[in-house]
């Protein structure tokens, strides 16, 4: 009995040291009048990072970003947009575990747009997330697997089951803020994925998955429609009229 015990013991831990854990994984999206995006993978295993390593014409600057564009195009025949130049890939092997960090920034009409509010004279802005459900599996030339990535499944649920903060803390200020951890069994320690309004960005019920949020008037869109301007002109005209009058009788 004792040696049966054992034994199931044993094979329960081989079984969990066989599960792949490739890394912890977190996404923030960061809106603005375009979308900067951070992809964090910490504490990859080794033999999957030395894979990705190894297979560096797979992993670039342009890689994330690209596989983004290229789904979204293909699944909503709509477009994003992004810049090379100011797309990068960081590696880090410094840590105890490596890491892999990839910047980069989407824009475009098709998912980021505004309306203006004619009673407000604020904004209204439109943000579509859907682009975030894409499927990348990374394979050597030989077939073998290095990394897959399945977004569609891991970030998938709908936007209005997504948790909602205003204290989210982005460069020590408090934002409004979706997030959603996964909590599934995947081959990864943990998964998370946050999208982080505009400081002063007033939330309102997302459209699916389309973020909605309104922005108040600057000071000189509310002044430049209101009447003052126009009020002060017809003043500053006056004024002027009288005083040519005068200046002419003097003369």
């Amino acid at each position: 009995m004792k040696r049966l015990v054992i034994t199931w013991l044993l094979l329960v831990l081989f079984a969990g040291l066989c599960v792949p854990v490739y890394a912890s994984v977190t996404i923030e999206a960061v809106i603005s009048e375009r979308i900067d995006v951070v992809f964090d993978f910490r504490g990859i295993n080794s033999t999957v990072y030395g894979l990705i390593k190894q297979h560096s014409y797979l992993f670039n600057d342009t890689t994330f970003p690209q596989i983004i564009v290229d789904n979204f195009e293909k699944l909503q025949n709509l477009t994003i947009t992004y810049s090379p130049q100011d797309s990068h890939l960081e590696f880090n092997q410094s840590e105890p575990f490596p890491s892999m960090r990839a910047t980069f920034y989407l824009s475009g009409s098709d998912i980021l747009s505004f309306t203006y509010n004619k009673t407000s004279m604020g904004k209204t802005y439109r943000v579509r997330t859907d682009w975030r459900k894409f499927y990348a599996n990374f394979t050597g030339p030989e077939g073998e697997n290095i990394l897959t990535l399945d977004f569609k499944t891991y970030f998938g649920e709908p936007l209005n089951t997504w948790s909602f903060t205003e204290e989210y803390l982005l460069n020590n200020e408090n934002r409004s803020a979706y997030f959603f951890n996964n909590t599934d069994a995947t081959p990864f320690d943990s998964l998370s994925m946050s999208f982080i309004l505009p400081k002063r960005a007033i939330p309102r019920s997302p459209e699916g998955d389309t973020i909605v949020f309104e922005f108040p008037p600057a000071f000189w869109d509310v002044l430049l429609n209101s009447p003052i301007p126009i009020v002060g002109a017809l003043i500053i005209v006056s004024i002027s009229a009288v005083l040519y009058r005068k200046i002419r009788r003097r003369g």
